[in-house]
């Protein structure tokens, strides 16, 4: 990644974090945490724009490992809705094949 793309990504990661609550702040804190502690990588999903405090719940209710595959490398949160009972933890070489084999 170039300087100015890691500058940016540090950038936006620095503004939504201001634009959260305490308690979101938190639970991304434990997303990281947990997520170490399970053994798995996580990469928060940016694009969803979900509170860290649903992604938590998501990651802790499948067990920190991909629905698809059972892994844990590389995992985000993915579904078609936003809300809880719409979203799996999925790891990168399920949620895009070609990601996977690079």
């Amino acid at each position: 990644m170039s300087r100015a793309l890691a500058k940016l990504a540090r950038l936006k990661r620095e503004q939504r974090l201001t634009r959260m609550s305490a308690e979101e702040r938190d639970a991304l804190e434990r997303i990281e945490v947990e997520a170490a502690e399970a053994g798995a990588e996580f990469r928060y999903p940016a694009a969803a724009r979900l509170r860290p405090s649903t992604v938590l719940g998501v990651l802790r209710r499948d067990g920190f490992r991909c629905k698809a595959c059972g892994g844990q490398a590389t995992l985000t949160v993915d579904g078609a809705a936003r809300n809880f009972n719409g979203l799996d933890t999925v790891c990168a070489a399920c949620l895009d094949p070609k990601e996977g084999d690079e």
